[in-house]
């Protein structure tokens, strides 16, 4: 502090630093043609130029940094091109469970098994029992990776289940009588314990999840992805945060609308978030159960968010678990799982039946109450970063809901009225949040609100 006063403040007593002053030639940086964003499982994301691939590693050199990184291939969730070249395809990928997806600059999409090339460490591989194809890593638009439990050899023997090699060559489907169906596995929900963690910002973008980290003078050294010793310069640290509980604020946002119009309030509440959350952040899913891909895709996602469910009926609820639910968990096994791992539930305008699937989830008796011309935040409204004064008039469509504990009532009804627009409670390690607009009409007001719900943390 100053020209000559130095102040010794113990690390457990630190909960984050920032850097001021950005150094020279970080500004400068742009997005180069050969950079791409990875996404990993733990939440990091980080910026770079792939540069080599091994059986366990994919190499990324960091060119702020004149660092590398090796990325568990296990850890990585999908990598993509951050400035595409013109022309190129835009891909929507495809179903292939438990393969590797290339997307190529050169328009083929490739499915199979990720390995590394035979002749080069600057080359992939991606192989099946009849096909096997090495493409330079320059040529990769996007590559999305399976599940990081679903191993090179379930695999392959998945793709050699689904088509028999002939001698002759030719290829031929599998006869009826021969194939075996196996007994319905039940699909667990595992609760993961929240991890105290420690977010290292780097400059210009990216960051990086670390159990520990270590300041030395010139350096940061960091242990992540199951790695000790890492070392980055302490010129390309932007922050440091420590002490970080639960779910990364990184991590995806899942739109949920297996019952939802997926036209009209779906595509809407989407689109407003637009501008304020990343598109590569929104994860959709129109899952009518609970299935293992839903399951999957809700353990990395922060928020859930559930549009207006109008086309929800108990009966259609039920006969879908009866057809396609066999060995899934139940809704309320699977939104209970996301709150116990500190994740939130919004639910946009729910009415009718939909009621029922939230007390029927176990997240506490909703009915709808008498409405107003508009709202106001309560003071506990006022907690959740919600930067609103005074009156907030409603949007065509809006509904209210009777005050009843346990919930908290965030946006009180005008006019003495005994209902409220937004309400919320703590379940577990996580928050449901009932939002009585449906987006049918929205306005920058209403867009805010959604905003602020999906950023909060719970930290109040």
């Amino acid at each position: 502090i100053g020209a000559n006063e130095i102040i010794n403040i113990p690390m457990n007593q630190v909960t984050s630093v920032t850097r001021n002053i950005i150094p020279n030639g970080v500004e400068d940086i742009i997005v180069g043609d050969n950079d791409f964003r990875v996404l990993l499982r733990d939440g990091s994301e980080l910026i770079g130029e792939p540069t080599s691939l091994n059986e366990e590693s994919l190499i990324i050199f960091f060119k702020n940094t004149e660092l590398s990184i090796p990325l568990p291939i296990n850890e990585i969730i999908r990598i993509d091109r951050e400035k595409v070249p013109d022309g190129s395809p835009d891909y929507s990928f495809p179903e292939f469970p438990k393969k590797h997806i290339a997307s190529l600059s050169t328009g083929e999409v490739i499915a199979g098994q990720l390995l590394p090339s035979l002749d080069s460490d600057n080359w992939l591989r991606i192989s099946s029992p009849i096909l096997s194809s090495e493409v330079p890593l320059s040529l990769v638009n996007s590559l999305v990776f399976p599940a990081s439990q679903e191993t090179l050899e379930e695999v392959e023997r998945q793709l050699a289940q689904e088509i028999k090699i002939e001698q002759d060559g030719n290829n031929k489907v599998p006869e009826d009588d021969k194939i075996e169906v196996n007994e319905t596995e039940e699909i667990k929900v595992e609760i993961a314990e929240p991890k105290i963690r420690n977010l290292v910002s780097l400059s210009p973008v990216g960051m990086l999840w670390a159990d520990k980290v270590q300041v030395n003078e010139n350096e940061v050294i960091i242990s992540a992805l199951g790695k000790d010793g890492i070392s980055i310069p302490r010129g390309s640290v932007e922050s440091l945060n420590f002490g970080q509980e639960g779910l990364p604020s990184s991590a995806p946002v899942l739109v949920w609308g297996g019952y939802s119009d997926e036209d009209d309030e779906y595509l809407k509440t989407v689109n407003s978030l637009e501008g304020r959350i990343p598109q590569r952040k929104l994860l959709r899913s129109f899952a009518k159960v609970p299935d293992p891909d839903f399951v999957r895709t809700l353990k990395r996602s922060r928020v859930l968010l559930v549009p207006e469910m109008e086309g929800f009926r108990r009966t259609k609820m039920k006969e879908s678990m009866e057809v396609e639910g066999r060995g899934c968990p139940t809704w309320q096994e699977a939104m209970r799982g996301h709150l116990k791992r500190g994740g939130n539930i919004i639910f946009l305008s729910p009415t009718g039946e939909a009621l029922s699937f939230i007390n029927e989830c176990g997240f506490g008796r909703l009915s709808s109450g008498p409405a107003a011309a508009g709202w106001e935040l309560t003071e506990e409204g006022k907690k959740t970063g919600i930067k609103l004064d005074g009156f907030i008039k409603n949007v065509n469509a809006s509904h209210y809901y009777r005050r009843s504990d346990p919930w908290e009532v965030w946006g009180q009804a005008q006019g003495g009225v005994d209902s409220g627009i937004l309400i919320g409670r703590k379940v577990d390690r996580g928050w449901v949040i009932i939002f009585g607009s449906d987006f049918y009409q929205q306005n920058e007001t209403i867009k805010e609100v959604l905003h602020s719900l999906v950023k909060f943390n719970g930290r109040r």
